[in-house]
């Protein structure tokens, strides 16, 4: 039996995000993004307080913002933000 993949959706901030970031930065989040498509939850991910399912993946000094929606087996990314930025509201 094959394990479903999630559906990884990447929204205008988020895109925005990417594509402000250096080649290597982008390198590495893309793969850790299309990662999520597998293992939604993956070891190391932290669930987001104040969220029902919001969580978060570190990747390198950038943290990578996500909701996670098993319903619709899909993963939405909010943004990416460097450490200090990204939990400002």
């Amino acid at each position: 039996m094959e394990k479903k993949k999630y559906n990884v959706i990447i929204n205008p901030a988020a895109r925005r995000d990417l594509d402000k970031l250096r080649f290597e930065d982008y390198k590495r989040i893309y793969t850790a993004m299309k990662n999520l498509e597998d293992i939604p939850r993956p070891p190391g991910c932290i669930k987001l307080a104040g969220g029902v399912n919001e969580f978060r993946i570190i990747i390198g000094k950038f943290r990578v913002l996500y909701d996670v929606s098993d319903k619709s087996e899909s993963v939405t990314i909010y943004r990416i933000l460097p450490r200090d930025k990204a939990y400002k509201r």
